[in-house]
Formats: C-alpha cells, sequence, structure tokens
C-alpha cells in the first residue's frame, strides 16, 4: 500500500473588486481599474500558477455580477470559487431573513458566472447565528467561516501555521477553519 502525504495547504483569497467599499458608502459604481481587479488578481493567478498551487477565493455575488471575466479566469486557471455573501455585507449582526437573502442573491450571482458554489466564508469571517443551517438547507458543502471575532480570539504566534482541522457543525456541515493571526490584514 502506498503511504499518502497528509499535508495539506488550504490557502484562501477573499474579496473581488470593490463589494466591501460599496457596503460601507464609499464607493457606488464597480471599477474594473481598481487594483484588487486589474493589478493583484492578475499576479496572485500567475503566482499560484508559477508555483503549481490552488486556491479558493470566496467571492461576493455583487463583485460575480460586476466581473464576470475574472471569475472565469480564476474558474479556468483551475481555482474553486465559493461565495463570500452578497456585498461584503456585516455577515454575523445580520437577520436570518437578511442573511438567507445575502446568500441566496450572492449564490444567483455566482450561478449567473457559471459557478455553483458549495462552499461559502461569511464576510467578515464570522458565521453568525443563522449562516450554518440556512448553508445545509440550500444543500452547501461546507462553510469557512469562524465562531468568534478577530479580537476576541486573535493571539499572534509566528509558530503557528495551522488550522484546527476539519469537523462537523451539529447540523453535519463541514468546517474548514481558520485563524484570524493568519490573516493579512490582522498584520
Amino acid at each position: 500500500m502506498a503511504m499518502v502525504d497528509a499535508r495539506r495547504l488550504c490557502l484562501t483569497f477573499d474579496n473581488l473588486g470593490q463589494a466591501r467599499r460599496v457596503f460601507e458608502g464609499r464607493a457606488s459604481l464597480p471599477d474594473k481599474n481598481a487594483p484588487e481587479v486589474s493589478v493583484a488578481f492578475p499576479n496572485i493567478l500567475r503566482l499560484l500558477s508559477d508555483l503549481g498551487l490552488n486556491a479558493t477565493f470566496f467571492v461576493e455575488g455583487w463583485s460575480a455580477f460586476h466581473f464576470p471575466k475574472v471569475l472565469e479566469t480564476i474558474q479556468e486557471a483551475g481555482h474553486e470559487v465559493g461565495l463570500h455573501g452578497w456585498i461584503h455585507e456585516k455577515f454575523s449582526d445580520l437577520t436570518r431573513a437578511r442573511a438567507l437573502q445575502c446568500i441566496n442573491d450572492g449564490a444567483t450571482a455566482l450561478r449567473r458566472a457559471g459557478i455553483a458554489p458549495v462552499g461559502f466564508r461569511a464576510p467578515g469571517g464570522v458565521r453568525g447565528p443563522f449562516a450554518a443551517d440556512i448553508l445545509k438547507e440550500l444543500g452547501y458543502f461546507y462553510d469557512s467561516s469562524v465562531e468568534d471575532d478577530f479580537r476576541e480570539t486573535c493571539t499572534i504566534d509566528d509558530d503557528d501555521h495551522g488550522g484546527d482541522g476539519l469537523r462537523h457543525l451539529p447540523n453535519g456541515l463541514v468546517n474548514v477553519p481558520w485563524r484570524w493571526s493568519m490573516i493579512d490584514a490582522i498584520h
């Protein structure tokens, strides 16, 4: 029997375009020249290709609606696209009805771009009280959100580069956790 190397790198990217700035009222329209679309994504895709790595890109529905060609490029390069809400709303604060609306509308925009998402990461990182059950009801396979805000749980340990491992949430949805200390914005 051949030995299988069990080490894995789970590499993810969140956000595309100005969805968060639109949510915050700091922008109104998509900008095809925004650096995250015109510079960052082409460079990230080139680097991943050069290194022979695949990643998951969690993208907001608003961005999928406005930048379908970028999503096509990501998918053609062999990467996964997961849902990151509708417009980078503060997901953990949403009512159940609004959370359902944001997941549904975001997924509809991804599907119109030719992507059927099976994974989700809450905008802002924190799942909130309703996401897991909504995701399960809608047939998602996994959630890559966390339960606690970084201000409550973040400690920076330069020797800690691992997640806490896959687990099943009480409703059976797979959770792919990550750590706040591994997020670039924290540093």
